[in-house]
């Protein structure tokens, strides 16, 4: 059983080793035709060892690592079935259909929160390789852009997130319930003050890409990278913002606290 276990996390580190390849891929001496086919095999042997590896190592851990997730965001189970995996023999489940529709609509509330964010990260990173033209220097500022654009995420997560009122299965964003499975619960009156103390941290995130448009235009003159920085802008600044207020902070229980987008931005500001 426990060279069984070894094995699938050795298959899980090497879908990590397939991911960095698909990075590699671009720099190989070979037609554009054969980077993209070998681009495509990467991402599908990194697929296909993660979910192995998954399965190797034991359903019953990734079925509390998904049951985890689902009780996070307030899934329940939608009929009255025994759950096997994470319940002792003969406990039964009472039916929570409401609480199981309301979990998917939180949970689709994080989804479309989170859209504009992914694709801020991946429009910052078409700058950096449309302005550098798709050299290596190019390659490796987008992808330095992208891994800021997660520890950014990760950051929050960490630093922010414990000392949430709504920490745990109350966060539309998603932040909250993935800091709660790691982290523990910190002083809530401290909420604002250390968001605030830790926005700029973030900030470059939404700026760098912007000054690196302009000054990649003013170099070129490519109005393709001025359009991508246009991109940017618009879904950094009017789409994001605006998704934010429309869909998961105007559910949030704190949004008058909060420094970047409740009120509490303009009274701490």
């Amino acid at each position: 059983m426990g060279f069984r276990k070894w094995v699938g996390i050795g298959l899980i580190l090497l879908s990590g080793v397939w991911f960095a390849c698909i990075f590699v891929t671009p720099f190989l001496n070979l037609a554009v035709e054969f980077k993209a086919i070998l681009g495509v095999v990467f991402l599908v042997l990194m697929e296909a060892s993660f979910w192995l590896g998954s399965l190797i190592i034991g359903k019953q851990i990734v079925s509390r690592y998904w049951l985890s997730i689902k009780r996070s965001l307030g899934l329940g189970s939608k009929s009255g079935a025994r759950s096997a995996d994470v319940l002792p023999m003969g406990t039964e489940v009472a039916p929570v259909r409401g609480n199981a529709q309301q979990g998917e609509g939180k949970a689709l509330t994080i989804l479309v929160e989170n859209i504009p964010y992914a694709a801020m990260i991946l429009i910052g990173a078409a700058v950096f390789l449309l302005g550098f033209g798709f050299t290596l220097t190019g390659w490796l500022s987008a992808a330095l852009y992208a891994v800021y654009g997660v520890i950014g995420v990760l950051w929050i997560i960490v630093f922010v997130c414990p000392y949430c009122p709504n920490f745990g299965s109350g966060c539309f964003s998603g932040h909250g319930q993935v800091s709660a499975m790691f982290m523990q619960k910190k002083d809530q009156r401290k909420f604002a003050s250390e968001f605030k103390k830790n926005i700029p941290v973030i900030i470059p995130i939404y700026a760098i890409p912007m000054v690196a448009g302009i000054v990649f235009f003013g170099l070129s003159l490519s109005y393709l990278v001025l359009l991508c920085a246009i991109a940017f802008a618009v879904n950094s600044y009017a789409v994001a913002p605006l998704v934010s207020k429309r869909v998961a902070c105007s559910k949030c229980s704190v949004r008058d606290e909060c420094p970047w987008m409740g009120k509490g931005a303009a009274k701490k500001t």
